[in-house]
């Protein structure tokens, strides 16, 4: 196509009328059906007409269009998905080889030269030319950074995270919001100093003891161990995110540690984004496994969780992320309904009624096969096996 565009450009001011039989033209080649636009441009140089070139800018807004798609290879021979700025979504049952799936997709990420970061939550992934990031030995995130400080709307987004992370009760929150208050203004960096500024809250009434009694249990095992070293200030080799790692949350006993650490980098990802600003093309890919840790099913009369305000705002600053679940079912509605690509593995029948898809009910696929969508389409591909 980018050739049959280029010469549509080059030939469009020149007035060459055809004569006779004669081999075909390039612009022969371009479908009524597919372009439209060129089609008519196309037979109006035909004709000998003048053009007044109203369609070179869509010309050139194509061939830039084809330069910044990403092409993904997933089947052996064929199977192209192509990605031009939006996230992914890769659905299936255990053992239907949606994890493999995954690791297709890094692989042709990283050789478009694009860095990737894996929330590996059950120690599966292990990729060529990926680091392998262990929190709590050499590699930690704080819960309050320095930035935080700078800017008071902050305290809310961590309060959230620890919200997503614990579902805390609406007193809770209040009361933890008047502790991370408390301890940005001391200069608190981890766990264990919010702790003493939770303890520092003035208790009003009985029942702010015990709120604050159950906050307490609910933070008290962060300050220990090795949950406590991943949370207590900055550490890392270098800055993660400007190449390809795989961060080990499976080294976490607690599923409520995983869940905040796993928050955590990805506000950590959305502070690089707001630095980088606003792209064109995708210039970084997260892949979050267990998305429904992250990213967990909600009523539709209820607020979207913080891990779904950070999907919906880092695809235009070039980040795309990769959902990984067993079922439609358990993750967020938004996080299925604004993907720009979707994967689906075997999966039971009932999950295909969640995502519109009916009529897919009675396909059954093996392990390895899967059904692509993109842009309004279904098709079948036999995605190839990750190299080890």
């Amino acid at each position: 196509m980018a050739r049959v565009l280029s010469n549509t450009i080059t030939f469009l001011p020149i007035k060459t009328p055809l004569a006779g039989p004669s081999k075909p033209s390039p612009l022969d080649t371009i479908s009524a059906d597919r372009y439209p636009h060129f089609y008519v441009c196309a037979h109006k140089f035909r004709s000998g007409a003048r053009l007044r070139c109203p369609h070179t800018s869509l010309l050139a807004h194509a061939l830039y269009r084809r330069r910044t798609v990403l092409k993904l290879k997933l089947g052996r021979f064929r199977g192209f998905v192509r990605v031009l700025q939006g996230h992914i979504t890769v659905l299936g049952r255990s053992g239907s080889g949606k994890t493999n799936t995954a690791k297709v997709l890094l692989e042709e990420l990283t050789k478009k030269g694009v860095p990737a970061l894996v929330l590996d939550w059950a120690g599966e992934y292990s990729l060529k030319g990926f680091a392998r990031l262990i929190p709590g030995d050499g590699f930690s995130i704080p819960v309050l950074a320095p930035s935080d400080r700078e800017d008071p709307e902050r305290v809310d987004v961590i309060v959230d995270l620890f919200d997503a992370a614990f579902r805390l009760t609406q007193p809770q929150l209040y009361m933890l919001r008047l502790a991370v208050k408390r301890a940005l203004s001391s200069e608190a960096k981890g766990i264990s100093d919010l702790l003493e500024a939770l303890d520092e809250v003035p208790i009003r009434s009985y029942y702010d003891n015990e709120v604050k009694a159950a906050l307490v249990r609910r933070l008290a095992p962060l300050a220990e161990g090795r949950v406590s070293r991943a949370l207590e200030g900055w550490t890392g080799k270098g800055d993660f995110l400007a190449s390809s790692s795989i961060v080990d949350l499976s080294v976490f006993k607690s599923v409520y540690a995983k869940r905040l650490f796993a928050l955590l980098l990805l506000k950590k990802l959305y502070d690089e984004a707001l630095t980088r600003g606003p792209q064109d093309r995708i210039v970084h890919a997260t892949l979050i496994e267990e998305a429904w840790n992250v990213v967990p099913y909600r009523r539709l009369d209820a607020e979207p969780t913080v891990g779904e305000r950070l999907f919906a705002e880092l695809r235009k600053y070039g980040e795309c992320l990769i959902a990984v679940a067993q079922n439609p079912s358990e993750v967020a509605w938004s996080i299925v309904n604004n993907f720009e690509i979707l994967i689906i593995h075997a999966m039971l029948p009932r999950e295909y009624d969640v995502l519109g898809l009916s009529e897919l009910r009675s396909i059954a696929l093996g392990r390895g096969e899967a059904i692509v969508v993109e842009q309004g389409r279904a098709r079948y591909v036999r995605v190839r096996r990750a190299r080890r």
